[in-house]
């Protein structure tokens, strides 16, 4: 964004990534700029056209609910009138309708094996996974790490943007406007627009 000309500023709470983004904006002469804060710390008011949140960009690995919202607050805040918010998110109406689900990925180096469980009454995702290395031995995982995350379906989001002055746009899956939103599609974006 900053290469086409986009004033950019960007939060992690990760001081390793924000380190390396300042360093590479400053080397490669981008107007860019990265701050190592926790999301819910920030506090900028009207003051951009558009807040991303990539990667999830947190919304559903904090401790409740209330602490979730206050990312959607924290980027109706920070956005002007008309300023739009597109969220990369995993979709709560694909976990209720196909999970649980084990999943594997053939890589070049490696076999990839995940496992998708659901608690739908807590709308958590419980994803735990191994990777099995070709060429060397493999020993039976004591057990397999799950990281609980919060989901969230389209109704629910659009009434979290409404609650926070935002008027719901569209959605589409997979990174490709062409492909459209639904409960079949695990990887969502969401656009919003600031009222």
């Amino acid at each position: 964004l900053a290469r086409r000309g986009c004033e950019v500023v960007g939060v992690d709470i990760t001081k390793a990534y924000v380190d390396d983004a300042n360093e590479t904006a400053k080397a490669k002469g981008l107007c860019a700029r990265f701050h190592n804060l926790d999301i819910r710390e920030v506090s900028y008011e009207g003051e951009f056209d558009v807040v991303l949140n990539l990667a999830d960009g947190a919304i559903g690995y904090l401790e409740n609910d209330a602490e979730n919202a206050k990312i959607f607050s924290v980027a109706a805040r920070a956005l002007k009138r008309g300023g739009k918010h597109l969220i990369d998110i995993c979709n709560g109406d694909y976990a209720r309708r196909h999970f649980p689900k084990r999943h594997w990925v053939a890589g070049s180096k490696t076999v990839s094996l995940a496992d998708f469980d659901w608690d739908d009454e807590k709308s958590l995702m419980y994803y735990g996974g191994i990777e099995i290395e070709y060429g060397k031995e493999f020993q039976k995982p004591l057990e397999i790490y799950s990281n609980p995350t919060r989901l969230y379906g389209i109704e629910e989001l659009r009434k979290i943007q409404h609650a926070n002055g935002m008027e719901f746009l569209s959605y589409y899956g997979d990174f490709d406007a062409g492909v459209p939103g639904s409960d079949n599609v695990f990887q969502i974006q969401v656009i919003a627009k600031k009222r």
